[in-house]
């Protein structure tokens, strides 16, 4: 992750010193494993790393989950800096609850500390818009891109492709110089079927020919040449053995906690006189 939030900050930090502002289109494939480009199923993505820079592997933020990662990516800060620690949890001071899918709670700006990639562009003068990357949707004008789309999870990825070449032809006053774009296939078929599945390859395919779709729309309206494409991913994923199992519930029965969290962790949250005993 260092290594992506480098790259983006530098190209950020050039601007300045530079005549012409650059072009730049950060797309998360979420839960894309470092090694799904191994397989031999992506000629689009491969010419992209045989032409650029690629890292071999990232090592996520903990918890290694959808939200904190994106924001930390953005961010460059860690989740109990930037304050999404999780894709769902609670305040335990005020017992508001963050949720993932939960329109109010993830646009309420008290809950991001961090500054993202896009309020530091805008406030330098530059526009930027956002294709669904966690928290660009914040409800505060001064946190959200020029340009932004509400998550709608089932619209078709090459409308999403089409949306964001629309904005490239934007004229140059209303044009976005940075444009984050997210795609969750990968992380919802793997976790279906498993990192080492048919589903999953055909996931991978189904980015890979995307991006081969992208590629020739910025080829017509002659931009394939001008926009710096970086592609991450914001965790991997593994297989699990279903006869490893803690039954936590019943290791703590009789005890009053709270649960909290999700897979591939939890969080428990004692009384205050059982904290020692638990």
């Amino acid at each position: 992750m260092k290594k992506n939030i480098f790259i983006i900050l530098f190209l950020l930090s050039s601007i300045s010193f530079s005549q012409t502002i650059p072009y730049v289109i950060l797309i998360s494939f979420d839960g894309f494993r470092w090694d799904y480009l191994n397989r031999g199923i992506t000629p689009n993505l491969d010419q992209i790393k045989n032409e650029g820079v690629n890292a071999l592997s990232l090592r996520p933020s903990f918890p290694s989950k959808t939200f904190p990662n994106h924001y930390s990516i953005v961010t460059g800060m860690y989740p109990e800096n930037h304050g999404i620690i999780a894709n769902n949890f609670v305040n335990p001071f005020t017992n508001e609850v963050y949720k993932l899918g939960d329109t109010i709670s993830v646009r309420d700006s008290k809950w991001y500390l961090g500054e993202a990639f896009w309020e530091t562009a805008e406030r330098n003068g530059i526009k930027t818009a956002s294709y669904f990357w966690p928290g660009s949707e914040v409800k505060t004008d001064h946190r959200r891109p020029s340009i932004y789309e509400k998550y709608e999870h089932n619209r078709p990825y090459k409308s999403r492709i089409d949306g964001v070449v629309k904005w490239l032809k934007l004229p140059e006053k209303k044009r976005p110089h940075f444009i984050s774009m997210y795609f969750h296939d990968t992380d919802s078929y793997g976790h279906k079927y498993g990192p080492n599945s048919p589903e999953i390859n055909q996931s991978i395919q189904r980015l890979d020919s995307l991006i081969g779709y992208f590629k020739i729309e910025l080829d017509k309206i002659n931009f394939l040449d001008s926009v710096n494409i970086l592609i991450v991913s914001d965790h991997g994923m593994t297989e699990i053995n279903t006869n490893r199992i803690i039954n936590i519930e019943n290791i703590l029965c009789g005890y009053n906690v709270k649960f909290g969290g999700e897979k591939p962790f939890m969080t428990i949250e004692p009384e205050k006189n059982e904290i020692d005993e638990v």
